[in-house]
């Protein structure tokens, strides 16, 4: 029996800032979206490893439940010849800072929505996107 694609997107974190994949592939299931998102990842830090190392790739599937988070540091090929513990250093290292860096992302949508909701409040033009979404915009009476 053949099963149905499911539509997978793909997005990545770069420190503090963030592509979304508003498009996505389809995918049989979740290991190939993973299986997928494991050759971008090494394609996108291809001869720049160290500069990407605080990146991820978020896997999500058509009804945005996260499938994966593949962190560039845990598939980086470079890091092979690091003695274990100083390669597990830095691994939890930049796993801390990815972590920081997804809550600052989080606080600044947060505050980008409160600040419209405000203006909606105060009946004030506000022009916003969050997470690549327009916010509604409400003229001043």
């Amino acid at each position: 029996m053949r099963t149905i694609p499911t539509r997978y997107h793909f997005d990545l974190a770069m420190g503090h800032r963030s592509v979304l994949d508003r498009e996505g592939m389809p995918f049989a299931d979740d290991a190939a979206a993973i299986v997928h998102a494991e050759a971008v990842a090494l394609e996108l830090m291809r001869n720049r490893e160290r500069a990407t190392h605080f990146w991820s790739l978020l896997v999500r599937d058509a009804g945005c439940r996260v499938v994966a988070v593949l962190r560039f540091v845990d598939l980086d090929p470079t890091l092979a010849d690091f003695d274990p513990a100083l390669r597990s250093t830095m691994r939890r290292t930049v796993h801390a800072a990815g972590d920081l860096g997804a809550t600052v992302r989080e606080v600044r949508s947060s505050l980008l929505r409160l600040r419209s909701t405000m203006a909606q409040a105060d009946r004030t033009l506000h022009l916003a996107a969050a997470d690549g979404e327009r916010l509604r915009a409400v003229a001043s009476p």
